[in-house]
């Protein structure tokens, strides 16, 4: 079995220096979708993306959501922030910013925002009805 470059720093190195010499983002977008289940290399390869486009805010998305699926919050909320200082209706963003919130009470105000702005939001109102505090719910 095969072992991954995040293994080995002198291959991980090579990796970086690879995909610095590469612009071609349909190169790019390809590679970060076979590295699906190698979130570091993935990861690399978005913010590679990112970087040479900063405009499409579609490549700052999947980097956020890369590092939340990879159990990184801390960068993932501050990709979001970013999305959301540029694009304040950005439905992914308002999805990935609740998935980042702890609390019940602010992730109901995410995903009734997100209703605002799509009243037609399928996930957002079954995350509202999740939400619901206890006393909501019907006793039948």
């Amino acid at each position: 079995m095969g072992s991954s470059p995040a293994q080995h720093p002198g291959a991980l190195e090579s990796f970086k220096n690879e995909l610095d010499r590469t612009a071609d983002l349909t190169l790019l977008g390809d590679l970060a979708a076979q590295l699906a289940y190698e979130p570091t290399l993935a990861i690399l390869v978005l913010q590679r993306m990112a970087t040479l486009s900063p405009h499409n805010l579609n490549y700052q998305i999947r980097l956020g959501f890369a590092h939340y699926s990879n159990g990184d919050d801390a960068p993932a909320t501050d990709t979001v922030n970013e999305i959301l200082k540029r694009a304040p209706q950005n439905i992914d963003a308002l999805n990935l910013l609740a998935a980042l919130t702890p609390d019940p009470d602010e992730r109901r105000k995410i995903f009734a925002k997100i209703l605002t702005i799509d009243p037609h939001n399928r996930a957002a109102f079954d995350n509202l009805v999740l939400l619901r505090p206890p006393e909501e719910h019907d006793d039948h």
